[in-house]
């Protein structure tokens, strides 16, 4: 059972609930978490991505042959880490980039190696004890 949940939702569902289809709705929270981080709640930003990610894992596991949904399920586990780190979960920020690297070695789309190296800069920055960019 998909979540269908976190403030993206509730702001979708109260402005038009014909809008609450899945897709709508995980962009949705990955969008108020981007929002809630740029005003510095970052705990409220992560768990924004945490509901979005569960929501993409769902799509991800099941269209495993659709490149997009692959490539923004692993922007998003970084994303998340990048926000776990900021909040000084260094061991769950690696464990959302060690679960990016593995994906990212059997993801087939284009853009590839841009993403490995993008993964291995923000491994390298929360080893540092840096959060990524």
């Amino acid at each position: 059972m998909l979540r269908m949940e976190g403030q993206g939702y509730r702001l979708i569902k109260n402005v038009s609930p014909r809008l609450c289809d899945f897709g709508l709705v995980r962009t949705a929270n990955e969008k108020v978490g981007d929002a809630l981080k740029t005003q510095g709640k970052l705990t409220a930003a992560v768990e924004e991505y945490r509901v979005s990610l569960d929501q993409r894992r769902g799509l991800s596991d099941q269209y495993k042959s659709n490149a997009g949904w692959q490539r923004d399920f692993i922007g998003l586990l970084c994303k998340l880490a990048a926000g776990e780190a900021l909040d000084d979960n260094g061991d769950k920020a690696k464990a959302l980039l060690e679960e990016a690297t593995n994906l990212a070695g059997e993801y087939n789309g284009s853009d590839r190696e841009t993403l490995i190296d993008s993964i291995s800069r923000s491994f390298r920055s929360i080893t540092a004890g840096q959060a990524p960019k």
